[in-house]
């Protein structure tokens, strides 16, 4: 199995199934968006619209299912403005194998 080494740490990152779910950037910014802090799906969506200035593709739902699944995301319903939404975030484990993802990218 191959691994990416982080410049920071001797840490390695079990690539294989991190890098089949980040085949697209809009994936690969989904993740950014979660290590980032917790979030609902509008909100997701939000963020992405404004930082990238077009739509999630391909489909958010599908996307945040597979990441469950993985054991890579898990949600809490929360209280948001008059709604009841699930507010997703990487589990501890999968944040620092994000974290060390990202920071291969880190010149």
């Amino acid at each position: 199995m191959e691994s990416i080494s982080t410049k920071d740490t001797s840490e390695k990152v079990k690539s294989s199934d991190l890098e089949k779910l980040v085949s697209d950037f809009s994936r690969f910014y989904i993740l950014v968006i979660l290590y980032k802090g917790a979030a609902h799906g509008y909100n997701i969506i939000s963020k992405f619209r404004k930082r990238i200035g077009k739509e999630v593709s391909p489909s958010l739902d599908p996307f945040l299912k597979q990441l469950m699944q993985k054991g890579f995301v898990k949600y809490t319903p929360k209280p948001v403005d008059a709604k009841t939404r699930k507010v997703f975030e990487l589990t501890e484990r999968e944040w620092n194998s994000v974290g060390a993802f990202l920071n291969a990218f880190q010149p």
